[in-house]
């Protein structure tokens, strides 16, 4: 059931990620005919916000309930990467990087706590081997189907709509993997960390 949570939180960071940063690029300069400048620097000045944003994501989760934090990340998300597709077809350069940039502050407040998140699930002494396989095998599902099926469905009509659902797909299954976890507090910890040292000199 951990391993099953650890899995559902890493899912929908792993969404907008490669929207934003794969195929939106490849959309708006193919389909688009926006020019090639304009997704770098989107890219560009998203990454400069997420350089902010992600350590202070993992601080106030630190603060905060973890679980809440990332919460309040997802629901947003859900909501606005399907919005971006909307946006973005009047083909309009400023709303384009306004859309990437604001999707990918979002995607640094997911993940942000994501790696306390997902091995804090796990028992001490099996959390790198449980949180290596529920991060990289996660993050191929979220960040491999999405580009994919937007490619698949790119000229089907109101193809966004697939994008749409499978995103709030995500961000859902996120979200139960968090309801589902636990919320670790310093006793627990504590009380797991000399459950794994017993084990470990026995």
């Amino acid at each position: 059931m951990l391993l099953a949570a650890a899995a559902l939180t890493r899912l929908c960071p792993g969404v907008p990620d490669s929207l934003l940063t794969g195929f939106v690029a490849s959309h708006a300069t193919t389909t688009l005919h926006l020019p090639t400048s304009t997704v770098p620097t989107a890219v560009m000045i998203g990454s400069g916000g997420q350089v902010v944003v992600m350590p202070l994501a993992g601080t106030l989760t630190e603060k905060f309930d973890r679980r809440l934090v990332s919460g309040i990340a997802t629901v947003p998300t859900a909501i606005w990467v399907p919005v971006l597709f909307v946006l973005i077809q009047d083909a309009s350069p400023s709303m384009l990087a306004t859309s990437i940039v604001v999707g990918m502050i979002l995607h640094a407040l997911m993940y942000g706590p994501q790696a306390a998140s997902i091995a804090e699930q796990l028992p001490a002494r099996l959390r790198y081997v449980g949180s290596s396989p529920a991060s990289t095998l996660t993050g191929v599902v979220g960040g491999a189907v999405a580009p994919l099926l937007c490619t698949l469905r790119c000229a089907k009509t109101q193809w966004w709509i697939s994008i749409a659902a499978y995103v709030r797909v995500a961000a859902a299954a996120t979200l139960i993997g968090m309801l589902i976890g636990r919320d670790p507090h310093d006793k627990e910890n504590l009380e797991l960390f000399e459950a794994g040292t017993r084990a470990a000199q026995v």
